[in-house]
C-alpha cells in the first residue's frame, strides 16, 4: 500500500518540472550554487513534501541548463524530476 502511493507520487513529480531562477554574473556563473535544500524549497511550493535527504544530489550544481535531479521517495521507489536552472 505504501509503495503503491510512493509510485503515485513519482509519477506525479515526473510528469512535473521545476524551474529556478538564480542570480548569474560574467559568462553566466551562478553566484552560489543550487543546493538540496533549494529543490525541496521548490517542490513544497508544489505542495510536495520531503526532507532535503530525500533529493539525491551528487554535488551542487553550479551552471545554468536542465538538469534530471533523482528523488529517493522510499527505499525502493526513486523519482526523476526535471528541473531547469535559468537566469533572474
Amino acid at each position: 500500500k505504501e509503495r503503491r502511493g510512493s509510485e503515485d507520487i513519482a509519477k506525479k513529480l515526473e510528469s512535473d518540472s521545476l524551474t529556478i531562477q538564480v542570480k548569474v554574473g560574467e559568462d553566466d556563473r551562478l553566484f552560489g550554487s543550487v543546493t538540496a535544500q533549494n529543490i525541496t524549497d521548490l517542490l513544497a511550493e508544489k505542495g510536495y513534501q520531503f526532507d532535503r535527504r530525500a533529493i539525491q544530489l551528487t554535488e551542487p550544481i553550479r551552471a545554468l541548463g536542465a538538469y534530471t535531479i533523482d528523488v529517493r521517495l522510499s527505499a525502493d521507489v526513486l523519482a526523476k524530476v526535471k528541473l531547469w536552472v535559468v537566469k533572474d
